[in-house]
């Protein structure tokens, strides 16, 4: 089975809201958003919840969850199971957001020549759901120029989607390899040692996503997409990624 997986480089996204209160992630019981016992008073957030998850948590989702916002801060790991998903509370959001993407060639990188060089013409696709990656229909696509980048700007008609599904290619080189989500590229074998479990783990061969956070790379870490997370329209920020594609 496959799972949405959400790694905060960087993180706060959220809406206007009326009567909020705070909830923060405690994980004093296991990994679960549905227990309260994981969560500040026992109480498990709802639409009018802001909620702040510390980092190096891992929370798994398997329940259509609304909050008003979430605040994940950096190294937390969120992973939701499908068929589920998240929103927030369905009040418009009214700043546009420009997502910068930087696209790396993982396969530039050699023990010969330990340089990453920028991929250029990679093509950037942003979806809104699963389906929409599932049937390859993206909102919003874009070529990266001759520095590797490209900014694609999203407009005010957005409501609930507070983050897309992303998919990058070039030619046959994808961020996503056999189902797995690009970390990178091993450096070496102290890189390879302390990083999760993975076989075979190469130096200069992909480097996987630990999506389900257990220490090693299996079959339970294959995801569809991966996410970057849209602005917060009180702190004027931009989301910027760097994303590795890899063949």
């Amino acid at each position: 089975m496959k799972t949405i997986l959400l790694i905060i480089a960087f993180g706060f996204f959220q809406t206007n809201s009326f009567s909020q209160n705070t909830i923060t992630w405690t994980g004093a019981v296991n990994s679960n958003w549905e227990n309260p016992g994981n969560w500040s008073g026992n109480v498990l957030p709802d639409a009018n919840s802001i909620v702040n998850i510390n980092a190096g948590a891992i929370v798994v989702i398997n329940s259509d969850v609304v909050v008003a916002s979430l605040n994940l801060n950096p190294g937390a790991k969120l992973t939701i199971n499908p068929p589920f998903h998240m929103t927030t509370s369905n009040i418009p959001v009214v700043n546009n957001t420009t997502v910068e993407i930087t696209v790396i060639d993982g396969n530039s990188w050699s023990v010969i020549n330990p340089f990453f060089s920028l991929s250029v013409g990679a093509t950037v696709s942003l979806y809104e759901t699963s389906a929409d990656v599932t049937n390859n229909n993206p909102k919003y696509t874009g070529v990266t120029d001759q520095t590797g980048r490209i900014k694609i700007t999203v407009p005010d008609e957005r409501n609930n989607f507070n983050f897309f599904y992303l998919i990058v290619q070039n030619n046959i080189a994808k961020n996503i390899y056999n189902g797995y989500l690009l970390a990178g590229i091993f450096q070496s074998q102290s890189d390879i040692n302390s990083s999760a479990f993975q076989s075979p783990a190469t130096v200069g061969g992909p480097k996987f996503v630990d999506a389900n956070g257990d220490g090693r790379i299996s079959t339970n870490d294959k995801v569809i997409a991966d996410f970057i997370f849209l602005d917060s329209a009180s702190l004027r920020q931009q989301p910027v990624k760097t994303v590795y594609v890899y063949k």
